[in-house]
């Protein structure tokens, strides 16, 4: 695991002093993040064709719920809504070469780069009820970084054609807008 996870980055951007502070007193896994786990595992499998059933287990010992199965639902929709002609999309893949620092790296929930129309797609599955704003979202910014150096090395993309959009999929985030 990196060091500097894009997960963290609003935190080390406000502070940067928390970085240091979380190494010496790292956190147990609340129940909300272990069920947030296991939504992204529900989705990945959504994803994949091979959606669990209801009441089962996950990896880390949570129950399926409707709710998973129906967020994880929504995530996919969303992301074929972009991916199309048979390709597929970059799922929960680390990245770990990043020019912003040599201890950055991260797993974007999920990317797709449409080389037709030089727009990378990163998609962020958050399962929790709390709002997150997708602009000015140094996560996804990370991400979109990590993304923009894999495919600048892979494919020999230059920095000037390439677009990005960036998605936040929150399906319990309850919020007076909808």
């Amino acid at each position: 695991m990196a060091r500097l996870r894009p997960s963290n980055a609003s935190r080390i951007v406000q502070c940067p002093g928390s970085l240091v502070m979380a190494e010496q007193y790292p956190e147990d896994e609340t129940p909300s993040a272990a069920e947030g786990t296991a939504a992204h595992w529900v989705a990945s499998e959504i994803y994949y064709g091979r959606p669990p059933e209801l009441n089962s287990m996950t990896p880390n010992n949570q129950v399926v719920t409707d709710e998973m199965l129906e967020g994880g639902q929504m995530y996919v929709d969303v992301i074929n809504s972009r991916v199309a002609n048979g390709h597929k999309a970059h799922i929960e893949t680390f990245m770990a070469v990043s020019p912003l620092h040599p201890d950055n790296g991260g797993t974007p929930d999920a990317w797709f780069f449409d080389v037709t129309a030089n727009i990378v797609y990163v998609f962020d599955y958050k399962f929790g009820h709390k709002y997150v704003e997708v602009y000015k979202n140094w996560q996804l910014i990370n991400y979109a970084i990590l993304i923009h150096q894999h495919i600048s090395q892979q494919l020999s993309v230059s920095d000037t054609t390439v677009k990005f959009e960036l998605f936040i999929i929150q399906p319990r985030s309850y919020h007076c807008d909808g």
